[in-house]
């Protein structure tokens, strides 16, 4: 029996997974329906199951795995199975939540009954995953349930078709065709919002245009302009007022950025406005039938077709925009345009130093990674190969405290292990005690990527404390004992640099003997004053980073069939995308008495 800490410990139940989108969750239920395996367009596997447990009375939840090989996925033999799914996570598809799990974060135990003897037994999926007494027991109670269901379930499919005929027939529409007076259902882009008490109001996009809503002037000639309004401009945005249980959710669990689906929503004439021709609003009441169930969710799912569709209109927006601000600086008087560059000269000076302004600022280019966000947006962008050759620098002068903003891929990243980007710190406060006794480990993001330019310089970048919270949106953890957070971070950094930590891990195991990673060719700098690395003495100072290989724990027989697959689903790996990103420039005091040129990454963040 495994001395491990029970899985069912931190189970969640069923129908508490919806309040859990975008995170990653540890479930235990019942088969009471499953689908075989089949290989999607992209040439992978992929089995569904319908799951239950005594949480649930009416439905059931359904869970979707993905493998390059089949042998992997969960091979289930009859309704009734009971399987446990570690960090498996939650998302919408086609407004029904639904668990995803893929080969690269596949945990799983499925215990069945012999069909003969009516003994269970159970596959583990990684051989290392094994099961506690409590894990046993709490499968024993499930099962026994399910037998007290008479070995069924008051699960409907009739049910869910006829769930999925209604969504089907309401009214999907664009905020450009959006009338007075009536009920829609749309998907948009969260832009802005703010608590005014009773109700909680949204501002949402999904870049279509309606004349009938409040026209934005990136002039600032409008109300909006002492509310550091960023756009979109013109009459592309919805103010959305919500009420009842949406309200409190909003407050909750929204956040600037997010992709939200609201279903039945009300278009009506702003009541408060002062226009001859009142713009349009939206309203968001509770459901008198399900006071408690909130009329709005939380899109996660970067491929949902509507999100897709939504980022191409935005992708169209840009370049009209761009068109009318070309054509405006065109009919703008020689003088004007003197005095605007003067302007922008002074303000880059700022950022970039006295001298080489015209040489380090690069055109703001048109197309980039839009789920990274750089909050610096007025900020001109600099030239990598500028910011590293430093000829702005004055004689003597080591560094330069400067902030800038970059527009680069990340290449490579250290350390090796996503399991070490979290490192384990103490305050200096907790000295005070005892030989620290009392003192409670906490965790910090700590580690370093290698960004390259659209010129082919590189840059070593940090990435540390508070910052990477804002880069990774969720707090450092011990990565190596959290499954769920590690499934986060690995989610986060995909949207980041694309199929790279594959990439490497094909690259790394190439080299079969070498196991150890060199560092980057600037190397992280000591944690900053105020957090500290509990040291022990006889540990060497020098960096070093252990490659290990996720999928080491396979079988050798699956294990060599999905190195063929891997090599054939290389070409399903994305590339890392160009982003905006804002770095700080600081010195590195060294041993004689001078510094190192350094560069930690800030005001950037993962749009999930």
């Amino acid at each position: 029996m495994s001395a491990n800490p029970p899985l069912t410990k931190s189970l969640t139940p069923l129908k508490d997974v919806s309040k859990k989108l975008g995170r990653f969750v540890t479930v235990m239920g019942v088969v009471v329906n499953h689908m075989p395996p089949k290989v999607t367009s992209k040439g992978e596997y992929m089995t569904t199951i319908i799951l239950c447990d005594m949480s649930l009375n009416m439905h059931g939840v359904k869970a979707r795995f993905f493998a390059h090989n089949e042998r992997i996925l969960p091979q289930i033999t009859s309704n009734g199975d009971i399987i446990i799914i570690s960090a498996i996570k939650v998302t919408q598809f086609n407004g029904e939540t639904i668990l995803l799990h893929n080969q690269y974060n596949l945990r799983y135990i499925l215990s069945r009954l012999d069909k003969i003897t009516g003994i269970p037994s159970s596959v583990c999926y990684p051989n290392s995953m094994s099961m506690s007494t409590d894990d046993l027991k709490q499968m024993a109670q499930l099962r026994s349930w399910w037998k007290n269901q008479g070995g069924n379930t008051a699960h409907s499919p009739a049910q869910n078709v006829a769930a999925t005929s209604w969504d089907k027939q309401r009214k999907f529409s664009l905020i450009r065709d959006m009338k007075h007076g009536q009920f829609y259902d749309m998907v948009g882009r969260v832009v802005k919002m703010f608590d005014s008490g009773q109700w909680f109001t949204v501002y949402v996009t999904d870049f279509s245009e309606n004349e009938r809503l409040f026209a934005y002037d990136p002039s600032g000639n409008d109300d909006m302009s002492e509310r550091k309004w960023n756009g979109p401009w013109g009459r592309y945005t919805l103010q959305v007022l919500l009420w009842d249980i949406n309200a409190t959710q909003a407050k909750r669990n929204l956040e600037e950025g997010q992709y939200i689906f609201l279903k039945n929503m009300h278009v009506r004439e702003n009541r408060d406005s002062a226009s001859m021709k009142p713009c349009y609003e939206g309203v968001l009441h509770g459901d008198r039938k399900y006071p408690d169930r909130p009329s709005f969710t939380i899109i996660n799912n970067p491929d949902d077709s509507r999100v897709r569709e939504l980022e191409q209109r935005e992708k169209e927006y840009e370049r009209r925009l761009t068109q009318e601000s070309t054509k405006e600086m065109q009919n703008i008087s020689e003088a004007t345009a003197a005095q605007r560059q003067k302007k922008r000269k002074c303000e880059s000076k700022e950022e970039l130093g006295d001298k080489g302004v015209e040489e380090g600022v690069e055109s703001e280019p048109e197309g980039r990674n839009h789920r990274v966000q750089c909050a610096r947006k007025s900020q001109p962008i600099a030239s990598i190969d500028f910011i590293k050759r430093g000829s702005f620098l004055k004689q003597g002068e080591y560094y330069r405290n400067r902030k800038y903003c970059i527009f680069c891929k990340v290449i490579d990243f250290r350390p090796c292990n996503l399991e070490d980007f979290a490192k384990a710190v103490i305050d200096d406060d907790d000295n005070d005690d005892e030989e620290g006794k009392n003192s409670e480990q906490k965790w910090c993001w700590r580690f370093s990527l290698l960004v390259e330019g659209r010129c082919g310089a590189t840059l070593p970048v940090i990435v540390e404390g508070k910052d990477g919270e804002y880069l990774l949106r969720f707090k450092a953890t011990n990565l190596r004992e959290d499954a769920e957070a590690l499934a986060t971070l690995r989610e986060r950094l995909s949207i980041l640099w694309g199929g790279l930590e594959k990439k490497k891990a094909a690259e790394l195991q190439a080299l079969e003997k070498s196991t150890n990673c060199q560092p980057v060719a600037e190397s992280l700098p000591p944690p900053g004053k105020g957090k500290r690395k509990r040291r022990r003495k006889n540990k060497s100072k020098k960096l070093t980073m252990e490659h290990t290989d996720s999928r080491s724990e396979l079988g050798d027989s699956v294990k060599s069939e999905l190195d063929e697959d891997d090599k054939e689903g290389k070409e399903q790996d994305t590339e890392a995308e160009f982003f905006k990103a804002a770095v700080l420039e600081f010195g590195l005091p060294k041993h004689n008495d001078t510094f190192d040129r350094k560069w930690k990454l800030f005001d950037t963040t993962i749009q999930t």
